[in-house]
């Protein structure tokens, strides 16, 4: 059962000494100054941070700039040990997120849990002798301790939900606080558990569907437990705080809006988060009095300041500020000040705790960061996790490209005269069908993944296009254009057997299956003329309508619709992404296969669609114009970290691999 499936929320797995930001598409030189100027000069401590899938860390006046990782994989969520000697982290350099332990200078790298399956939401017991995280060995994610050293594995919790993430010690290291579905997989609560995994106790006890606890962290002091509590669906809710036993809760902001994970100040006695308006589009950073009193607001959030962290005596916050291309800068700023001071171009802050060494020097697995980005080498065509998609960034018709999902190891499939467009992945991974124009019309062809091979599936007088490949890799759906309409239909992987699906007086286009393969969702622009997500069973029967493209209180007015379209079934089956204009804009949202539970993904100026899934449902690729180009991006199954991956013109109809 992948991660995805947890129905906890929309959000970031952030912990208390962890942030994680969006990363950006290529690996930037980061000078290391002699020293910040201003406020930062003053600042003792020292930050950890991430920047371009690697770890660095950095003193807080900005000098002492080190690479501690520095692999072709994405090294992520860093967390100082309570003594400051050890640094865990995730990483999938060896295939999937896993958990690993380094020397706080960057030596001695290990793999701590060496599982197939996902590992993540890392966090330290107080006194450093075991680290607990979530992992979904056992087919759900379930609450698990391990040793520094990876021994001493032990499962504390069995959920009987889709499972149990978000794991934070009380300070004493005798309890942990977890979120749960265990009572019911259509809302969660915050439980309680002895650090063994006994004494079991739900703290919030909510059985209302579509009330999501999330991010529970204890104050320092182990009196209270801050929290945010979404209620709507959307990713908005409230930063609220409650006693340590469950009782007592309010709620500390007054949304809608959508809140990081609030973090305490060392006294207990403040949290600070970064609070993000859905309609103004604009994050700021926000402090306020553990008893709701004395809010104060940090930044303008005219540049999206996001992800803030306490230094460890209390005295300063940093923060990620967006550059505007999705990139971030790393900040800090006084608790009660206004004013911050940049430190590096970067991002993620988790500070170190009082008692850590002197900063690291560096060592042979410590080096500084290189001046350019890594020289990419060519993607053997037998690995998986790759995207293709098409550009005409060479100046010409559009051709195929292939690239590992962080955005490097770029390779031209395709380099014809001719359109090539829309591809498509078989289920082996090992084949492409897409859409040509090189006999005169649109028609599909399939090649292997290297981009030999190229073969002609159909030869329809009419144009042929949008092909998917069934999961089980023996059917293709596709759409055929006839006089001037559209319609999918469906045939075997070798071109044969071509059957019509659907027959409307209006275009019934982009399909995608489930990965069970009983069903197929569309779009149709069969209601209200406007374009909406329809699904039907794989023969093309029970045709049914998952959206509304008008609201109930413009129905009087049928020429105010949005559009639905450019469907996406998740490879878990549990989610349909899709581009909507319903906020204005084109947005990616996500629905159940019902339907239901429909949110806002993306939440961005500018136009975002086509979305692709990664073959682990926990990632999202898509194609957005924010920064005033087509390209490539992708985003967490939450809906954050949402990094640019290409940065040419025109690159567009990203395919995941399965």
């Amino acid at each position: 059962m992948q991660r995805s499936l947890l129905r906890l929320t929309v959000g970031l797995s952030i912990l208390t000494s962890l942030l994680f930001l969006p990363l950006g598409s290529q690996r930037s030189q980061m000078s290391a100054p002699a020293a910040a100027k201003g406020l930062a000069a003053a600042i003792p401590g020292q930050i950890a941070f991430v920047n371009n899938s690697d770890l660095y860390t950095i003193n807080a006046d900005g000098t002492n700039q080190i690479a501690l990782t520095n692999d072709a994989q994405l090294d992520t969520n860093p967390i100082w040990s309570p003594n400051g000697t050890q640094i865990a982290f995730t990483s999938n350099r060896d295939g999937n997120e896993e958990l690993y332990m380094m020397d706080a200078n960057g030596a001695n790298q290990v793999n701590l849990t060496n599982s197939p399956s996902w590992d993540g939401d890392l966090a330290w017991s107080p006194n450093g002798s075991q680290v607990a995280f979530a992992s979904e060995r056992n087919g759900k994610s379930d609450i698990y301790v391990i040793h520094p050293d990876g021994s001493g594995l032990i499962a504390l919790t069995s959920s009987r939900g889709w499972g149990e993430r978000y794991p934070t010690w009380s300070p004493d290291g005798a309890k942990i606080a977890f979120v749960s579905d265990r009572e019911d997989i259509f809302n969660n609560n915050i439980y309680l558990m002895d650090s063994d995994g006994s004494g079991l106790k739900n703290l919030t006890n909510s059985s209302k569907q579509g009330e999501y606890f999330k991010f529970p962290t204890w104050s320092p002091d182990g009196k209270a437990i801050a929290f945010i509590l979404e209620k709507d669906g959307q990713g908005n809710g409230n930063v609220c705080i409650m006693q340590a036993d469950g009782s007592r809760r309010i709620n500390l902001t007054q949304g809608p809006a959508t809140y990081t994970a609030p973090k305490w100040s060392p006294d207990s006695k403040k949290l600070v988060f970064a609070s993000y308006d859905s309609h103004k589009r604009k994050g700021t950073i926000q402090t306020i009095n553990a008893d709701g009193s004395k809010p104060k607001q940090l930044t303008d959030g005219n540049s999206g300041d996001t992800y803030p962290a306490w230094s460890a005596d209390g005295k300063y916050i940093s923060f990620a500020r967006n550059t505007g291309l999705d990139t971030y800068d790393l900040y800090v700023t006084k608790y009660d000040s206004t004013k911050a001071t940049r430190l590096t171009s970067g991002s993620i802050s988790a500070w170190a705790p009082k008692n850590a060494p002197p900063p690291p020097q560096p060592t042979a697995t410590s080096t500084p960061l290189p001046a350019g980005r890594r020289t990419p080498t060519p993607i053997p065509p037998s690995l998986t996790d790759l995207i293709v998609f098409d550009s005409d960034r060479d100046g010409t018709f559009n051709d195929l490209y292939l690239m590992n999902p962080k955005g490097g190891d770029l390779i031209k499939l395709t380099n014809h005269p001719a359109k090539d467009c829309c591809a498509n992945w078989s289920a082996d991974h090992r084949k492409i069908v897409f859409v040509s124009n090189r006999n005169g019309n649109d028609d599909l062809y399939v090649m292997d993944v290297n981009g030999s091979n190229v073969k002609r599936l159909t030869y329809n007088v009419e144009n042929d296009t949008e092909p998917v490949w069934s999961m089980d890799g023996t059917k293709i759906a596709f759409v055929i254009e006839r006089e001037g309409n559209k319609d999918i239909y469906v045939m075997n992987a070798d071109g044969s057997n071509q059957i019509q699906l659907t027959n409307s007086l209006v275009e019934d286009v982009s399909p995608t299956w489930s990965p069970d393969g009983s069903k197929i969702a569309f779009a149709s622009k069969r209601n209200n003329n406007g374009w909406d997500i329809y699904v039907m069973n794989a023969d093309g029967t029970a045709q049914k309508r998952l959206t509304e493209n008008i609201s109930q209180e413009r129905k009087h007015n049928s020429d105010f619709t949005w559009d639905n379209s450019n469907p996406a079934w998740s490879p878990d089956g549990r989610w349909i992404a899709f581009s909507s204009t319903r906020d204005g804009d084109a947005e990616i949202y996500k629905m159940t296969p019902s339907g239901s539970n429909l949110r806002n993904m993306t939440e961005h100026v500018g136009r975002d669609w086509k979305p692709t899934w990664s073959p682990d449902a926990r990632k999202i690729a898509f194609v957005s114009d924010r920064d005033g180009l087509s390209n490539i991006y992708s985003m967490n199954s939450a809906g954050e970290e949402q990094i640019r991956l290409t940065s040419a013109k025109g690159d567009a109809n990203p395919s995941w691999s399965p």
